[in-house]
């Protein structure tokens, strides 16, 4: 029997540990990406331990990693895709809850999105527990938990008073806010990098321009005076909005 000869090549440990804290953050959550990594080691590719593998089988793990990902890539979108969803759906049925006599077609209209979004949630996870014997749980409850609080205000159940409507309201939104805030858990997202975390934040900015960029756009006025003057109805209009085509404010002289 041969024997199966690999090249070990060492390689910067921290680095290699801060480019795989990067490729974590963006693929997703650790345990899906350790799994992936655990496929990839019989391919003949090591990770975390201070070495890589040059093998026969790193073309067929590069493979399998661009298959990963492209899958991982739509999964995110499909995941964006029922919140923005989530989103509409929340935005309607408080609409209706704000209505004070809603009529049987505004409620199958509001409830009829509910349930969709409700059944789409299945193109993004299976059930918890889920066996094929099993049928599961949901795995985001509040979404239901907002479709009884609507059962509740049923038209077909007579009128409803403004005390009830804001107990469905405020029960709708606290079961809206415990499936925000573990749905977006999902998306592993970051802190921004230039948020804006003040009230009564204003533009810091001012008018204003360079003189860079006041001499191309009298470059840009002359050649095109030069190749095409003014000549139809469209030229003039805009003309007689901005004579000679000089701004009205002045450029911001940069400071020494």
């Amino acid at each position: 029997m041969g024997t199966s000869i690999r090249q070990f090549i060492p390689i910067d440990a921290g680095n290699h540990h801060v480019a795989q804290f990067h490729l974590r953050r963006h693929v997703g959550h650790i345990g899906w990406f350790q799994r992936i990594q655990a496929k990839i080691l019989l391919a003949g590719i090591a990770f975390g331990d201070g070495t890589e593998a040059a093998a026969p089988g790193a073309e067929v793990a590069v493979a399998y990693i661009s298959n990963v990902f492209q899958k991982r890539a739509e999964f995110l979108a499909n995941l964006k895709a029922e919140w923005r969803e989530i989103i509409a759906t929340k935005s309607a049925l408080l609409g209706y809850m704000h209505k004070s006599a809603p009529s049987h077609d505004e409620y199958v209209t509001a409830f009829t999105q509910l349930s969709e979004t409700i059944d789409n949630m299945r193109i993004v996870y299976r059930n918890v527990g889920e066996t094929r014997e099993l049928i599961g749980l949901y795995p985001f409850a509040p979404l239901h938990d907002m479709r009884r609080v609507m059962q509740s205000l049923d038209p077909r159940k007579g009128n409803t008073t403004e005390p009830q409507r804001k107990l469905a309201r405020d029960t709708m939104l606290q079961s809206f806010f415990a499936l925000r805030d573990r749905y977006l858990e999902e998306l592993d997202l970051e802190a921004p990098d230039s948020p804006i975390v003040m009230a009564g934040a204003r533009r810091l900015r001012v008018d204003g321009f360079s003189d860079a960029a006041r001499a191309r756009q009298a470059s840009e006025i002359s050649e095109q005076r030069r190749r095409r003057p003014i000549d139809d109805d469209h030229d003039r209009l805009l003309q007689e909005t901005n004579e000679n085509n000089v701004p009205k404010i002045k450029p911001v002289m940069a400071a020494e």
